[in-house]
């Protein structure tokens, strides 16, 4: 009898083993730990993740996991869903191009929350981490990219992720695998429409995806049933929500003994705003930079690229400040006006701010058909920058930096680490988590790994 994909799925997952990882795969779960637990502790003063992380207080639980904004201890479940609020609220976790979709904000949540809970070891949860961004990957890549015109794949196929990583960690069976699967599937939703008036929807995706998965991990270890063939089947996840899924590509070369994991085709975010504003900003800034720009010379933009980033991003108003981080012309006339784009560029002081206003009303969008053939295995864009007098200056960015193909280094990785937690914790503490995770294979109990963590960022306030 032909298996299932939910079946193949769970083969795959019972087979990884720590030792028998590639030390690329394991160097990069790593590198994707100490990236997301950097965006969650940033995201300490935002105002929604404040709002999650109160409700959860409201349900307390047993102390099982850390909240890690807070410093705070609660269930499992609730630990999870403000992580994954928490690493997703300032735009600067990881990304997939492929599938479209941020895997660390909604696996990592989910694993760490359980392997604390579990008391876990550090390799256990390299192992965790790997298999969750592979499953979660596989889904967003087979559902195709009419999936994304309605829904977020990051909250849709980021439930199945952080299901099998969880249930990696709690030894699920390949059939309580399925099982939690099919759950897993049930429980996927994610809807775009939040862009419209900048709400805070976008964190609920993630901590509930992260939540979710926790949850029909933990029912199937329980012998809790699911649909066996969520992906495939006529009223499955695949069919429900795209037009051009292929289901090829969710065990394509599972089998082969020297796979490309799919964690080291992830991408980490330099500026923290959408991703899909990222090629733009590189591209202004090499022309500012190379050619000496000046705001006040600039007489329009023209911005070609894929559809992707049209679709998503351009019905987008300046509602807020973190709607802001969506609007492309906004984020390729603060580049041009203040030569760099960071944290400080999408605040409400900013997005009043008439001479930037009126810079990027200069700004405008094209499909570019050639650009739009890459993607989704390329993100390019071409900026084209006409100055008063006539003279113009074109650049295309094919692969913005924090790609595979343009990595941002380790330095680069450590250091926006640093530049994520200097607010909060001391250097001393920095440094400490920064070798802790280098060496996270060595952890045998992770329920106290964040201890001396808790304690600096409690006494902070």
């Amino acid at each position: 009898m032909e298996r299932t994909y939910s079946e193949v799925l769970a083969a795959f997952v019972g087979s990884v083993r720590y030792e028998n990882l590639p030390l690329e795969v394991r160097r990069m779960a790593k590198n994707c730990f100490l990236d997301w637990i950097g965006c969650a502790l940033a995201s300490r003063n935002e105002l929604a993740v404040k709002s999650m992380a109160a409700v959860a207080r409201l349900s307390k639980g047993i102390e099982q996991s850390t909240v890690i904004p807070y410093a705070e201890r609660n269930s499992a479940l609730l630990s999870a869903l403000v992580n994954g609020a928490a690493s997703h609220a300032l735009e600067t976790d990881d990304v997939h191009r492929d599938s479209v979709l941020h895997a660390g904000t909604v696996v990592m949540p989910a694993v760490f929350a359980v392997a604390e809970r579990e008391g876990a070891s550090g390799k256990a949860l390299i192992e965790a981490i790997v298999v969750g961004y592979e499953v979660m990957i596989r889904v967003g890549e087979g559902v195709g990219r009419s999936h994304y015109w309605f829904w977020h794949n990051t909250s849709t196929c980021g439930t199945f992720g952080s299901t099998a990583g969880v249930g990696k960690i709690i030894g699920l069976t390949a059939e309580q695998y399925v099982h939690a699967l099919g759950n897993a599937g049930s429980q996927s939703s994610g809807l775009w429409q939040f862009l419209e008036n900048g709400a805070n929807t976008k964190l609920l995706h993630t901590g509930k995806a992260a939540m979710n998965g926790i949850i029909a991990a933990d029912l199937a270890k329980r012998n809790f049933t699911g649909g066996r063939k969520i992906f495939e089947g006529e009223k499955g996840f695949y069919r429900a929500t795209s037009k051009d899924f292929d289901l090829a590509k969710l065990n394509q070369g599972l089998d082969d003994k020297l796979m490309d994991y799919k964690i080291l085709s992830n991408s980490f975010k330099r500026y923290p705003s959408c991703r899909h504003t990222h090629p733009m900003i590189d591209a202004t800034l090499e022309l500012v930079f190379k050619n000496n720009l000046q705001w006040q010379s600039i007489q329009k933009v023209e911005v070609h690229t894929y559809s992707g980033a049209i679709n998503l991003c351009s019905g987008v108003e300046l509602e807020n400040a973190y709607v802001a981080k969506w609007h492309i012309p906004f984020s390729v006339a603060t580049a041009i006006k203040y030569k760099g784009v960071g944290r400080e560029s999408y605040t409400d002081l900013r997005i009043h701010e008439k001479d930037l206003l009126d810079l990027s009303s200069k700004v405008s969008l094209h499909l570019a058909p050639d650009l739009d053939a890459l993607y989704p295995a390329q993100w390019p864009a071409r900026v084209q920058i006409y100055v008063k007098g006539g003279d113009h200056y074109q650049t295309t960015v094919y692969y913005p930096k924090g790609d595979p193909e343009n990595p941002l280094s380790m330095k680069e990785l450590v250091e926006k680490f640093r530049n994520n937690t200097a607010p909060i914790l001391s250097s001393e503490c920095t440094e400490s988590l920064i070798k802790e995770i280098n060496c996270l294979e060595d952890q045998r109990d992770l329920s106290t790994f964040l201890k001396d963590m808790i304690l600096v960022v409690g006494s902070s306030g």
